[in-house]
């Protein structure tokens, strides 16, 4: 297999930090909008489809994956503003990594309270080891680091 000229993966490209901001943001900004409707609609209808015990387990597995999501939106902020200043692969797989966990454990976490189909909550604990592994690069980041040098110096 050839591949062009100038072809490079999504973690061989430069550090997208300013994407990386944005989903991070935008994450966080609907994780507000998420537990906003569990807070407010979905408490009143949980109980019209569940029996009370399973819609209070359904309530604060919707409210963990609010928070799990905004922790993680927060995590690929940071990522990115780290991004900014130095080369790292380390960085951007801990990145994939915290969005891979957000789809994974938040995302299956919203759609198993929603629909109660099982298969949503057995997916969840792969985003769990996602999110780990996220931080477990984020931790080794800086032993493969690289400085960007300075604009203005040369």
């Amino acid at each position: 297999m050839e591949f062009k000229e100038g072809k490079r993966s999504v973690l061989q490209q430069g550090s997208g930090w300013e994407m990386r901001i944005r989903i991070g943001a935008l994450t966080c900004g609907t994780a507000v909008l998420l537990g906003a409707f569990g807070a407010h609609a979905l408490k009143d209808v949980l109980p019209q489809w569940y029996e009370a015990a399973r819609a209070i387990e359904k309530l604060d597995s919707w409210k963990t994956a609010v928070l799990y999501q905004m922790i993680h939106g927060l995590a690929l902020i940071l990522v990115g503003l780290l991004l900014r200043d130095v080369t790292s692969k380390a960085l951007r797989i801990s990145s994939f990594a915290f969005l891979a966990g957000i789809l994974l454990f938040s995302g299956d976490l919203y759609l198993w309270v929603l629909t109660d189909i099982k298969i949503f909550a057995i997916i969840v604990p792969l985003g769990g080891v996602s999110f780990v592994l996220g931080w477990v690069c984020l931790f080794i980041s800086p032993l493969n680091a690289a400085k960007h040098p300075k604009q203005g110096t040369a």
